[in-house]
């Protein structure tokens, strides 16, 4: 579950998935290294998880529960 803190008071909730994926994603902001962590930690197909972790890193820059760094690496 996030909570934007920003004076808008809103909760995203996030399945278990999500929020692994979004743990990672939040530490090193890497697409590809937070597809292949939860890839090898649920034991699926890596391509398939990197379709939605990209997914879920729009979805969350849309609504700036993510921030890109300066480098726009995600």
């Amino acid at each position: 579950m996030l909570l934007d803190v920003r004076g808008r008071g809103r909760w995203t909730f996030l399945s278990p998935t999500a929020a692994y994926i979004w743990a990672h994603l939040s530490a090193d902001g890497d697409v590809k290294e937070a597809s292949a962590a939860v890839a090898d930690h649920y034991r699926v197909d890596p391509a398939m998880v990197e379709i939605d972790t990209r997914a879920l890193a729009e979805d969350l820059l849309t609504r700036e529960l993510l921030v890109l760094d300066g480098g726009g690496s995600r």
